[in-house]
């Protein structure tokens, strides 16, 4: 090829170029591998920052299980120190065996609502619970807890319009409800009744349902604040001189969307009203 270019014998065509070929030839191999070793690169580098936003995402989450169980921990030793010490004073104390048994009766029934609430809740957390849904007489159904629960008509007013019945998970149903009367009765105004009202109504999806609205007169707990009254652990500043976990109405909405309803806080000018949507 370099005689052809000497003028010492003469070269075809191909032979002339041969250089500009090679050269043509070569950038273009070198372009191409430069191409697949930069989508190589591009690749190593997306598969990377998806490795470090995960362990990211990962960090969060464990950041948030500690702060969760340091919250439980808290709240828990805050909260069983009630009744371990009424518990402690009525055995010290030299009354009667049958008021003594009462005083702890009570406190070991708060000890008991409070862990259930934590494991209910931890369940939930998981994703590990169950729906068993079952036709449910909304009327037969109120009146046997308000009687398991030890309420009479004047602490807690029963007002049902006709024969309800919800398609619902019945023990789910009996949380739900335990805890928006339990929650009117203890933090409620105890000289005004709590009241329990159930009648039909359709949701925002034009879906027929039962309607079950709690509602009580304030008292020094005072108003809750409409933006956490859900939230995990919220507790209002005058709830805390009561025992309670902050968890009951977190556990209301959340098995009320899981069996398909919904629970809202709906207060009017007087009274704090929750009111829990279920299917029929």
């Amino acid at each position: 090829m370099s005689c052809a270019y000497l003028g010492i014998f003469k070269g075809n065509e191909y032979a002339v170029n041969g250089l500009v070929f090679y050269t043509l030839s070569s950038g273009l191999i070198m372009t191409v591998l430069m191409q697949l070793r930069a989508n190589q690169i591009r690749k190593a580098q997306i598969a990377f920052e998806q490795e470090l936003l995960l362990s990211k995402k990962e960090v969060e989450l464990e950041k948030h299980r500690r702060e969760e169980q340091t919250h439980l921990l808290h709240m828990l030793m805050h909260e069983l120190k009630n009744p371990l010490a009424i518990i402690d004073m009525a055995l010290l104390a030299k009354n009667d065996l049958q008021k003594t048994s009462g005083y702890v009766s009570r406190a070991v029934g708060n000890m008991k609502s409070i862990l259930e609430r934590c494991v209910k809740t931890d369940k939930l957390t998981e994703g590990s619970v169950a729906v068993h849904k079952d036709r449910l007489n909304v009327n037969e159904f109120l009146h046997d807890l308000l009687i398991t629960q030890g309420h009479d008509a004047t602490r807690v007013a029963l007002d049902i319009e006709g024969v309800l019945s919800v398609y619902t998970d019945e023990q789910y149903f009996e949380i739900m409800c335990s805890n928006l009367i339990d929650n009117a009765v203890r933090y409620g105004d105890p000289m005004m009744p709590v009241l329990v009202q159930a009648d039909v109504k359709w949701n925002d999806a034009h879906q027929q349902g039962v309607c079950i609205t709690v509602s009580n007169r304030p008292s020094a707990a005072s108003w809750p604040d409409p933006d956490r009254v859900f939230v995990k652990y919220y507790r209002s500043l005058g709830a805390e001189a009561q025992s309670g976990t902050g968890l009951g109405l977190y556990l209301v909405r959340t098995l009320a969307r899981l069996v398909g309803g919904d629970c809202v806080y709906a207060p009017d000018e007087k009274n704090i009203r929750f009111e829990l949507w279920l299917p029929s």
